[in-house]
């Protein structure tokens, strides 16, 4: 499994929702990876890495998903786009986040809840070592994640977010 597929996972087993095999199989088949590899957007300023995809299934379960990095100077920017194939327990940590409650703050940073293109998600923001984590949900279906370490603060991750065609994204099926 990919590293934000075990959080969602993980995430999901901690609050109690495990899918059952009936609840899995009426979910979606994901879309072809090649569909997300074409939304991963050019931002202007930012240096696009190769741009690599996947589709794997496993225990009747299916999730595609494309990532890339993004380098400004210092700065690197990872970015993945992943099809959940509306699976419950990979969305309900976002569910979780949209509904306001999730703030939390202390000396080492923080995490919280946020919209990005109206899409929710959390972010979090760990002092040490400038590290920053983006996650959001679009259409209750696709994941959208972005991270990076000695960053200046979140807001190149979520440049490079807001530049991925939600719309596009949210139409696939």
């Amino acid at each position: 499994m990919k590293p934000l597929l075990i959080v969602g996972v993980l995430a999901g087993m901690a609050t109690g929702v495990v899918a059952t095999a009936s609840q899995v199989s009426q979910g979606a088949k994901a879309v072809d990876h090649t569909a997300l590899v074409a939304l991963v957007p050019t931002v202007t300023g930012w240096t696009r890495g190769e741009v690599s995809g996947s589709r794997d299934e496993m225990m009747g379960m299916s999730f595609s998903r494309a990532e890339t990095e993004y380098t400004k100077g210092s700065v690197t920017v990872r970015l993945e786009i992943v099809d959940t194939a509306l699976i419950p327990m990979m969305v309900m940590p976002f569910s979780m986040a949209a509904s306001g409650s999730l703030n939390e703050k202390s000396a080492d940073g923080y995490k919280r809840g946020t919209t990005i293109n109206g899409s929710p998600g959390w972010e979090e923001w760990t002092n040490d070592g400038k590290n920053g984590d983006v996650n959001v949900l679009v259409a209750g279906r696709f994941l959208v994640h972005g991270s990076g370490g000695d960053l200046p603060g979140l807001e190149p991750i979520k440049e490079i977010m807001a530049a991925i065609p939600t719309a596009r994204l949210a139409a696939l099926k």
